[in-house]
């Protein structure tokens, strides 16, 4: 399946994709997600500029550059994020996946790193089998 094909099939279909997740996969599932994130916290910006208060707990500084930089990386966080969710099978390739990651990445990345990283350190320890018959006690 393309990256278009998918695309469609995440937004307008039954919002699932099929197992294995191929490239174009992932990268309709990023950019769903980076999409998600963006629309977030343009919405959290807004209640910010209404409010005065974000809902994120988010400092938007008083030059729109600022805003406009965090808009992005928020984004791009979410994109990039979910490509290394999906790499690693820990999240599913539908639209609940994009759209829960795509909102809440900045709590779930440092979970998906923890989880890579603690995959990692197993695969690299050597198993310890014991010794049967031996005693250490003097």
């Amino acid at each position: 399946m393309g990256f278009k094909d998918a695309l469609s099939k995440l937004i307008l279909g039954d919002g699932k994709l099929s197992v294995p997740v191929s490239g174009g996969n992932i990268l309709a599932l990023a950019l769903c997600s980076a999409a998600m994130g963006l629309i977030v916290v343009l919405l959290d910006w807004i209640i910010f500029t209404v409010k005065g208060k974000s809902a994120l707990n988010l400092s938007y500084g008083s030059r729109l550059t600022t805003t406009f930089r965090l808009l992005f990386l928020w984004g791009i966080g979410a994109g990039l994020g979910s490509i290394l969710g999906f790499a690693f099978e820990i999240l599913q390739p539908t639209r609940a996946a994009y759209i829960g990651f795509g909102v809440a990445w900045p709590l779930v990345l440092p979970r998906i790193v923890d989880q890579v990283d603690r995959e990692i350190k197993q695969d690299a320890e050597p198993e310890q089998v014991p010794q049967e018959g031996r005693d250490d006690n003097p």
